[in-house]
Formats: C-alpha cells, structure tokens, sequence
C-alpha cells in the first residue's frame, strides 16, 4: 500500500531592526504546520560596530583672537559615512559645509578615499569657547554615529603678561636697559 505524502514549504521574510547592546543573544524563530507540529529555529548573533579612527587636536587661543581652529582627522576605511559635523557644546550643531550665525563654519578636506581633515574654524574666541566641549560627530549611513571630543583652552591674550607682575612692556623695557647697560660696561673695560 503506498501512502501519498504531501510536503509543503514556503520560505516567510522579514526584517527586525535589532539593537547593538542585544548583541551575543539568540534569534528564534518558531513556526506550527497544520497537523500542530511546532519547529523552532536558533540563530545565534553578534553585533560589532566599526567606528572610524578619529584623531582630535586641541587648540588654544585667547579671547577675540581671529579664526582659531579645531581640527579633527578622521580614518574610516570600509565604512560608508553620511556626513560630519561639529557640535557646540549644548548650543548647536553645525554640518560640514556650512555656517551659522556665530561663523562658525566646517570644513572637510580629503586626504584620500577613506581619510579626511574635518575643521572647525571660528571667526573670533568668545569666552564660552573656552568653557565648552566641542564634539567632532561621523554620521554613518546606517544611522550609527561616532563622537571624538575636543577642546579650545585659552591663553593670555595679546599685550597680557606670561608671567610675574609686570607688564611686557615693562619686560620689554627692562631688557633695553640691560643691553645698554651691557654696552656701556664693554666700551669701559675695553
């Protein structure tokens, strides 16, 4: 006596978004057929994320100096990178390629295919420059994104004493006094 056996397969697609700290679990998926026997099918899975090598220099300026830099390498080979932009601290974000109100703008210069500068130039310190983070952002493609910080710290500004209580002037003049007293001395004991 022969039995007429009938398989079925059918094949059922589907996208879960998944989320990089549920990274090293087990994905299932678990089907019944019509006679109630129920299959279930693991696959395990890990999520590594590849960030681009960024590289930040911090910078120094004094208040009111003129187009101080922030400049930021970035290395991302084998990734797809949507864009790059500069966040101000808690106040804004400025993409590549623009400015804002504050001229404030960034700059992208390509060194290679996978390897760019990424400057922020400032038209002028302000004094909140110096208290703020400054975040270089590498947007990816698929939505991940990258942050390196980097920072402005600030110097005496032009015409300010490094050190000690007198002025630069008054350095300045002290060191005048020196070398003509230093001259007279050897045109004495010549």
């Amino acid at each position: 006596m022969e039995a007429n056996v009938i398989k079925y397969r059918t094949t059922i697609t589907g996208r879960i978004p998944l989320n990089v700290l549920q990274s090293n679990q087990v994905f299932e998926c678990s089907a019944t057929s019509r006679l109630g026997d129920k299959h279930t099918v693991g696959l395990p899975f890990k999520v590594k994320v590849y960030d681009p090598k960024i590289v930040c220099n911090n910078s120094e300026a004094h208040v009111g100096k003129r187009y101080p830099m922030l400049v930021c390498t970035v290395d991302y080979e084998g990734l797809s990178i949507k864009s790059f932009k500069y966040e101000l601290g808690s106040r804004d974000a400025v993409q590549e390629g623009t400015q804002n109100d504050e001229f404030v703008e960034v700059e992208r210069k390509q060194i290679s295919d996978t390897k760019a500068i990424v400057t922020l130039n400032l038209y002028k310190a302000k004094k909140w420059h110096f208290d703020t983070e400054f975040y270089l952002v590498v947007e990816h493609t698929d939505g991940h994104s990258t942050r390196e910080s980097v920072r402005l710290f600030e110097t005496p500004g032009q015409g300010a004493s490094r050190g000690g209580n007198g002025s630069s002037r008054f350095s300045g003049a002290s060191l005048v006094t020196l070398i003509i007293s230093l001259w007279c001395a050897h045109q004495l004991f010549r």
